[in-house]
């Protein structure tokens, strides 16, 4: 996964193995760090590097090599994200912002590209034995919402009680609001000089 021409040849053995590819599930990441507590004091610039690549470019790479073989319309891309893609967290900068960067890929490629379906899950917690969402929850809920008749190129399915996240994405976008400058550069009637 951490070069695209691995990437690339894999796609071709799938494809020419098994035929066309009408679904892609991108689960693949590079987690945060246990005992992680200071990004700028602690983080490593390899393994900020290996964030990513892991984490954004190489589901771009899986998502291309899905779609540039076999079928032109229908394939299911399906990304596995983190809610805190969409607000950021602390600490592990660079796990939520290489996660956001996938978020705004896949809602751009369903543009691009929208006789495709594509899915952004907003996972909370996974249990990776800490608690969380079972994989085998998460993948009920996958069989169950996504791989339904829904057409439409984009959606975003949350792993999370919906109230709880409209609340704290409520508070993501109020903090932005209040902490938001707005400048007026530009905005001058023709007729007025700069002082």
């Amino acid at each position: 996964m951490a070069d695209s021409e691995s990437v690339k040849s894999v796609f071709a053995s799938i494809h020419e193995k098994f035929g066309d590819i009408d679904s892609l599930i991108n689960n693949a990441a590079l987690p945060p760090v246990s005992g992680f507590e200071d990004f700028v004091s602690n983080s490593n610039d390899l393994r900020v590097r290996e964030s990513y690549v892991i984490n954004c470019a190489a589901p771009l790479w899986c998502i291309k090599y899905c779609l540039n073989q076999g079928e032109t319309t229908g394939k299911v891309i399906i990304n596995v994200l983190t809610a805190r893609a969409l607000t950021g967290h602390t600490r592990h900068i660079d796990y939520f912002s290489s996660k956001g960067g996938l978020y705004n890929a896949t809602i751009s490629f369903a543009h691009d590209y929208p006789r495709h379906r594509f899915r952004s899950i907003m996972s909370g917690n996974i249990d990776t034995g800490n608690g969380g969402d079972s994989p085998q929850e998460m993948w009920q809920e996958i069989c169950r919402n996504i791989f339904s008749n829904d057409d439409r190129p984009y959606r975003e399915i949350y792993f999370m009680p919906r109230r709880q996240f409209y609340l704290h994405l409520l508070r993501y976008y109020l903090r932005h609001f209040f902490n938001t400058k707005r400048l007026s550069i530009g905005r001058r009637g023709r007729n007025q000089s700069p002082r």
